[in-house]
């Protein structure tokens, strides 16, 4: 069934006076929708409006702003004003110059888009790992983690692994050209680029594989110097919301079309 996604623009809740005097907390977001985007020049997504809620529930006054993945890794080893980022996966690189919230997503699996006139030879392979082993060219988005388990079986590949595309809709773009043989993606994301470039089902397909693991887990990576006593605050408002049943961490169901 298509997914359906209902695109957020948000109506700025007053905080009592005592709190609006304190500066807004920057909440950085990169274009990646339907997680966190702009449109109509508002800050829009599910997973920026489930993170305003967690940090208004944790009594911080927050300021969304768009800003591209480097800029935000280079604000991390900068001693600045502290500031949050939404929906960014754990490694060890980023844990060292970064404090990391408890997780508030957990993506669905990722899938393999190849095209579908070249489905016939995909499907075949038993494994995502047995694939890459193959003289196909697999294409990611440059600069993004895809987990640990994700991000090692692409280091082993037979073939350089493309890393050309700045994002998921160029990666497309470079897979429908015959400049790689394979994206892989980000379900949620992909299904909604889909559906909006209004794509028909006979020219990509998506490919499941029983190694390609468990959906990762997003959180909140804000910069090393935020005050322990905010964290806390945000810790506990994620605890709060989700035994209230508000949001659940849990990745939904993979409803897609899988081999």
């Amino acid at each position: 069934m298509p997914w359906r996604y209902l695109l957020l623009t948000f109506c700025w809740l007053w905080l009592p006076t005592s709190q609006a005097q304190e500066p807004a907390l920057p909440l950085y977001y990169i274009d990646k929708a339907p997680y966190y985007f702009t449109h109509a020049q508002q800050p829009s997504g599910f997973l920026l409006a489930r993170a305003m809620l967690i940090l208004q529930t944790a009594g911080i006054s927050s300021q969304p702003r768009e800003r591209p993945a480097p800029r935000i890794l280079h604000e991390l080893n900068r001693d600045g004003a502290p500031f949050c980022s939404v929906g960014w996966l754990k490694t060890a690189e980023r844990e060292a110059i970064a404090w990391f919230s408890s997780p508030i997503h957990q993506d669905a699996p990722m899938w393999l888009l190849v095209r579908q006139q070249d489905a016939g030879e995909m499907v075949n392979f038993k494994s995502l790992h047995s694939l890459l082993q193959a003289p196909y060219r697999v294409g990611v988005v440059s600069g993004f983690s895809y987990g640990a388990e994700l991000d090692r079986l692409l280091e082993q590949a037979r073939l350089e692994v493309d890393r050309q595309a700045k994002n998921v809709e160029i990666a497309i773009e470079r897979l429908l050209a015959r400049r790689v043989d394979a994206v892989l993606a980000d379900r949620v994301e992909t299904t909604y680029l889909l559906n909006k470039q209004g794509l028909s089902s006979d020219k990509l397909l998506a490919v499941r594989f029983a190694d390609i693991p468990p959906g990762s887990l997003r959180y909140l990576m804000c910069s090393a110097n935020l005050p322990v006593s905010t964290q806390r605050a945000i810790d506990a408002a994620i605890a709060q919301l989700t035994a209230q049943h508000l949001f659940s961490v849990s990745a939904q169901p993979d409803a897609a079309p899988v081999h």
